[in-house]
C-alpha cells in the first residue's frame, strides 16, 4: 500500500521538516512525500533521495511562487504564510488520497489503517480540536486526510479559500477550512494527539481545574498516539520547553536518515488474518513456511489447542486466543487479506464483510464458504504453492 503524504513549509523549518520525514520513514514503508515550498535548495532533495534510492519511498520537491502567497495572512507569529500551501494540494498533487501534516508533528506509528479509511462522501477527514478557543474552529487543520480526487472536481475550493486567506482570520487557514467544511469525517484522536495544549497551562484558560481535568482525561484516552502534534508556543526544540513527549521529537531529530530508512516497521509486513472457532485448518503450516515475509494472525474467542499453539515456533505467526472485540476489530482493519482455510463453524458475516471491503480472501475447496465475490479466490486442496503465488501477486 502506497501512502501519499504532503508537507508545506520553508527552509527556516528545515530541521522540523527533516524530523517529521524521519519519523514517517522509520514507521512506514512505501511512502511518497511531497514537500510544498518556495525556498528549499534542490541539493537537499537530491541528497535525501540518495538515501532512498534502494527503498520503496521517495521525497518530491513541489515549488510554489513566493509572490503568489506573500499577501496571505496568518494568525500567529510562528506560522509562515507557506502554511496556506495545504489548500493548493488538489492543484499540485495528482494522487487520489493525500495525508497533509504540519511540520511540528512526528509520526510515531504505522499509518496503514489510516490510509484504508473510506471517507465515503466526505472530502476531508480530521480530528476535532480539544478546546474551542477564541477564534478556534471545529477541527484542527494540522492533520488532514484529503479525498483529493473529489477536491480536484470542486472548482470553488481553492478560489474560495484564497479569498479568505487575504483576511486576518481568527485562526488562519484552520478557520477558512472549517468554514468551507462544516461536515467532515471524524478521525480517531490517535491521528492528531494534540499534546501542544500543554503550552496553555500557564494561561488563564487552564487555571480552571475542570478544564485541566478534561484535558488530562482526553490525553489518557490515547496512550499510544500514532501522530503527535506539538501545537502552540512551547515547541520541543525550544530551549526550556516544558511540553510533554518532547523526548519523542528529539528521538527522531537525532536519528540519521539511514537508520530511519533501513528500519523495517513490523506492521508493514503484509498481514493475513483468520478468525476461527476450530483448530483444524487446511495447509496452514505449509503456507506459513512458503510465506515467511507475511504475518499470519489467527484469532479465536476461546483458548487454542496444541495444533495452533505449536505454530508459535514460526516467527511470522501471531495467535490471539480469547480475543476481545476491540483487538479483533484492529486485526481486521489491519489485515491485507483473509485466509478462509479453517473448517466450520465460521463467522460467515465477518467473511462477507471482509470481501465487501475490497480486500482478497483465499480458500481451499474443502474449507470454502462458497461466496460469490470477485475478491474470493478458491484453490484445489493440493494447490498450496499456487495459492502462495497468488497471495504474493495480490498482497504486497
Amino acid at each position: 500500500m502506497q501512502k501519499v503524504i504532503a508537507l508545506s513549509s520553508d527552509y527556516n523549518y528545515i530541521n522540523q521538516i527533516e524530523t517529521t520525514i524521519k519519523s514517517i520513514l522509520f514507521n512506514n514503508l512505501n511512502v511518497k512525500i511531497y514537500v510544498i515550498n518556495s525556498d528549499i535548495p534542490q541539493e537537499w532533495f537530491l541528497g535525501l533521495n540518495k538515501f532512498l534510492v534502494n527503498s520503496t519511498s521517495e521525497v518530491q520537491d513541489i515549488k510554489i511562487n513566493p509572490n503568489d502567497i506573500k499577501h496571505l495572512q496568518t494568525s500567529w507569529d510562528h506560522i509562515s504564510n507557506i502554511s496556506w500551501g495545504r489548500i493548493l494540494i488538489p492543484e499540485l498533487i495528482n494522487d487520489d488520497q493525500v495525508l497533509y501534516l504540519d511540520s511540528d508533528i512526528i509520526v510515531n506509528g504505522n499509518l496503514n489503517d489510516l490510509f484504508r479509511i473510506n471517507m465515503q462522501q466526505y472530502m476531508l477527514g480530521a480530528v476535532p480540536e480539544y478546546f474551542k478557543l477564541a477564534g478556534s474552529a471545529k477541527f484542527n487543520s494540522g492533520v488532514l486526510l484529503l479525498n483529493n480526487r473529489a477536491l480536484k472536481e470542486d472548482v470553488n475550493f481553492i478560489p474560495t479559500l484564497l479569498k479568505q486567506a487575504v483576511k486576518k482570520l481568527g485562526n488562519g487557514d484552520q478557520t477558512a477550512l472549517n468554514d468551507y467544511f462544516p461536515q467532515y469525517y471524524h478521525l480517531n484522536d490517535t491521528y492528531n494527539f494534540q499534546i501542544g495544549f500543554d503550552a496553555l497551562y500557564p494561561s488563564s484558560l487552564f487555571k480552571d481545574q475542570h478544564t485541566q481535568k478534561f484535558y488530562e482525561n482526553h490525553l489518557r484516552c490515547t496512550p499510544f498516539p500514532k501522530i503527535i502534534h506539538y501545537m502552540f508556543n512551547s515547541k520541543p526544540w525550544y530551549n526550556n520547553s516544558y511540553v510533554r513527549l518532547k523526548e519523542k521529537w528529539w528521538y527522531y531529530r537525532m536519528m540519521d536518515f539511514s537508520t530511519a530508512i533501513n528500519h523495517v516497521p513490523k506492521l508493514d509486513r503484509p498481514c493475513l488474518f483468520t478468525m476461527t472457532n476450530t483448530q483444524d485448518f487446511k495447509n496452514l503450516e505449509e503456507l506459513v513456511k512458503l510465506l515467511p515475509n507475511y504475518t499470519f494472525q489467527i484469532a479465536a474467542w476461546t483458548e487454542m489447542g496444541w495444533k495452533l499453539s505449536r505454530l508459535q515456533q514460526y516467527p511470522n505467526v501471531r495467535l490471539y486466543p480469547g480475543v476481545i472485540p476491540p483487538v479483533q476489530k484492529t486485526l481486521i482493519n489491519n489485515a491485507n487479506c483473509y485466509l478462509d482455510i479453517n473448517f466450520n463453524p465460521k463467522d460467515i458475516n465477518l467473511i462477507k464483510n471482509f470481501a465487501d471491503s475490497g480486500r482478497p480472501i483465499f480458500t481451499f475447496n474443502s474449507t470454502t464458504s462458497n461466496l460469490t465475490n470477485q475478491n474470493y479466490y478458491t484453490f484445489n486442496d493440493e494447490e498450496v504453492n499456487k495459492m502462495a503465488n497468488k497471495i504474493r501477486s495480490l498482497v504486497q
